[in-house]
């Protein structure tokens, strides 16, 4: 099965940069949509921008307008009436646009809080484009709620859980709102989750009928992420790479009967790709700190044996002694500076790589992955905001979403055999890492 028949190189859409739009606003009383509409745009195209540092505004419009690399949204909605509904359908015109629903409670329960019919068939509908949404409640109100006051109580808690979430989830939050506080808003109303956003130091951008304006800069953001996706996506991988990588995987072991072919087929299209990438760089940065710390260590003795000879005049005078020594010591400071630099894109593009390779194994036994879950202690290195983590969520996320069925309890044979073969494997590109499965448990 070769997707890359008669080409050198293997053909993989850029990863966008992509840019997590949070919504919350009014149900009702808006103003006229065609008010209301430009000012979400220019929030997105224009106020967007002024909350980067004035340092990252060259590489922000090198990726807004000239696409190095190509930005797009996710927008993050609970799809309520309103607010939430008007920035969903506005922002998923714009090109690689993406709706991540997060609802406050089962379907059953939420379709209660529409008026018409209308407006449950368009809520379906606006569902039906979010390919995984998220549910912050997986029960009924009334099984955890048999009282109806405490009912309604447990409504507005599941408002609120949402609307934090999305606070949470999210790099800058659009408020569809007047300004006006009302105490009418109560728990999880607009008010309340653009106070949480504040408080956490999460932008905001306010829109209204001819109001577009930063309410708060928070924290602002970062664009470091920005270059680095770039040159991800401008490193090539050959064919080859990608077809060695599909042997380990599905050729290699001899229990691939039992894998479907259509999640073959899945993973060599849209994963193998991005795996063969970060495994090939983090192999070659890996090979540059080696070669460069034998290089620091032959240095270092070059620079003894320089200051023994010099000091005792054998072969070399005192300066010319003390000079080499120098020179060798500059030199380990230079590829000490170097070295770094190498350490850090080795560990990176292996963290993508070594993840890559769980959500392999996962579509291959039909198990749903999740977002990378970061420890305490991986905090600052592995953020959201990293980059190497959004270029994993977007891989992933461009997965159809995976059903369970018979199959995938076959396929436990097929990951049984490669857990065994990879037991017996030296190289660390072979290992089976469990503990980075991000999310789910493959076998």
């Amino acid at each position: 099965m070769k997707l890359f028949r008669g080409h050198p190189h293997a053909h993989i859409e850029p990863v966008p940069y992509r840019l997590r739009i949070g919504v919350t606003g009014k149900r009702s009383g808006l103003p006229p949509l065609r008010l209301l509409r430009p000012m979400i745009l220019e929030a997105v195209n224009k106020r967007v921008r002024e909350l980067y540092p004035e340092s990252q505004r060259g590489t922000v419009a090198k990726a807004f307008d000239h696409g190095h690399p190509p930005v797009a949204y996710s927008i993050l909605s609970a799809l309520a009436e309103g607010a939430d509904r008007v920035v969903a359908r506005t922002l998923m015109r714009e090109k690689k646009a993406r709706l991540d629903a997060v609802l406050p409670m089962v379907e059953a329960d939420y379709l209660q809080d529409f008026r018409s019919g209308w407006s449950k068939r368009q809520f379906r509908l606006l569902l039906g484009s979010s390919l995984r949404p998220a549910w912050r409640r997986d029960r009924l109100i009334g099984d955890d709620y048999p009282d109806e006051r405490e009912a309604e109580d447990g409504r507005r808690a599941s408002y609120e859980a949402a609307g934090q979430f999305i606070v949470d989830q999210c790099d800058v939050l659009i408020a569809v709102w007047d300004g006006t506080r009302k105490p009418s808003d109560g728990r999880g109303g607009t008010v309340e989750i653009v106070d949480y956003a504040v408080e956490l130091g999460r932008p905001v951008i306010r829109v209204w009928a001819g109001v577009c304006a930063i309410y708060a800069v928070g924290s602002g953001l970062d664009a470091a992420a920005i270059p680095r996706i770039d040159r991800y996506n401008e490193k090539r991988v050959s064919v080859a790479r990608v077809e060695k990588s599909r042997h380990e995987f599905f050729e290699k072991p001899k229990k691939t009967g039992f894998v479907p072919p259509k999640a073959i087929f899945l993973a060599t299209k849209e994963l193998l790709p991005h795996y063969a990438r970060a495994s090939a760089v983090a192999g070659k940065n890996q090979r540059y700190c080696l070669y460069t710390g034998v290089g620091m260590y032959c240095l270092a003795v070059c620079s003894i044996v320089f200051g023994f000879l010099g000091r005792r005049g054998l072969l070399l005078n005192e300066v010319t002694g003390a000079l080499l020594e120098f020179a060798s010591l500059l030199l380990i400071l230079i590829l000490k500076h170097r070295i770094d630099g190498w350490r850090d894109l080795w560990m990176r593009h292996r963290f993508l790589a070594e993840r890559l390779r769980c959500v392999v194994l996962a579509t291959v036994g039909g198990v749903e992955t999740r977002e990378i879950e970061v420890p305490p202690y991986l905090g600052a290195a592995h953020s959201t905001t990293e980059w190497m983590v959004r270029v994993f969520e977007e891989v992933r996320t461009r997965l159809p979403r995976l059903e369970a069925s018979d199959v995938t309890l076959s396929a436990r044979e097929y990951l049984s055999e490669v857990r065994n073969m990879s037991s017996t494997l030296r190289h660390p590109e072979a290992e089976f890492t469990e503990y980075c499965c991000p999310g789910s448990l493959v076998y």
